[in-house]
């Protein structure tokens, strides 16, 4: 065949070698190694995403989401799910959509802060800023009450509204609250703004004096201070159901303004 005998013992070595024969090595042993290597591969890809993905480690899910979507490539989907406690359907969920409702509302917020910040040349500081312009807007409740203003029990329905009085000091605000059934004033308050603090101050006296024994409702315009994140986190908080009448429709509010004149001539009178 044209081959020395030198080429085929230098085969056999190299075969038996490749093979573990006569070295000492057995199958279990071949498992092992595979294993081990295995193994290996897997704690230096695993150093590896520690190494990049530090920063990201204490970060919110879609921030270590965005990590893995860019190094996709690199790492294997599986082991960055694993390093960085991120579920696969969490991960599938943030792929298809990048951004959540809060995240999108975050961003439109920051424009205005920016804007408003830009307006005021760099004076008005974070306070300010939160209190004129990023505050919780107002939402207006559904009419629950749907004009049925013939109400039997006592602190079942409370009517609340606003008016102005002018003195000699210029003007005045009243709030009151107004039990439906008797038109008797529950509650009220006064003061030089129309503060959201203002009807909390009428529906605090309403409650500490009247202590109703179950959920109620407490009917109002749809005035900012009615419609706020606090007023409706303390209606909550204290059993109360906000309703509201429509915009601009005077039947759906002519409860209100009545209730309103009768507190201040009882008020005036007391």
């Amino acid at each position: 065949m044209g081959v020395s005998d030198k080429s085929l013992y230098l085969w056999v070595r190299l075969s038996k070698e490749q093979q573990g024969v006569g070295s000492g090595e057995t199958p279990a042993m071949r498992v092992e190694i595979a294993r081990l290597k295995a193994e290996l591969k897997r704690a230096s890809e695993e150093r590896d995403i520690l190494k990049k993905g530090r920063n990201v480690l204490c970060q919110a899910v879609r921030v270590k989401c965005a990590f893995m979507a860019k190094h996709h490539g690199q790492f294997r989907l599986s082991s960055m799910c694993r390093v960085l406690r991120v579920q696969r359907s969490g991960y599938c969920a943030c792929k298809d959509k990048p951004k959540s409702d809060r995240a999108l509302a975050d961003d439109v917020m920051l424009v205005s802060i920016k804007r408003f910040f830009r307006d005021s040349h760099g004076i008005c500081g974070s306070p300010r800023v939160h209190r004129d312009r990023v505050g919780v807007p107002a939402t207006a409740a559904p009419d629950r009450l749907q004009r049925e203003f013939t109400v039997t029990q006592p602190d079942q329905v409370w009517v609340t509204g606003i008016t102005h009085i002018r003195t000699d000091e210029g003007w005045l605000y009243l709030t009151v609250v107004i039990d439906l059934p008797s038109r008797r004033v529950v509650g009220w308050a006064m003061g030089a703004s129309m503060a959201t603090e203002l009807v909390l101050g009428d529906s605090m006296m309403a409650v500490w004096r009247r202590r109703p024994k179950a959920p109620g409702m407490i009917y109002s315009d749809q005035g900012s201070q009615f419609g706020s994140d606090g007023f409706n986190r303390w209606c909550k908080d204290n059993q109360l159901v906000p309703s509201m009448g429509r915009r601009g429709n005077s039947w759906d509010n002519a409860v209100a303004a009545p209730c309103v004149r009768l507190a201040v001539a009882h008020l005036s009178r007391g």
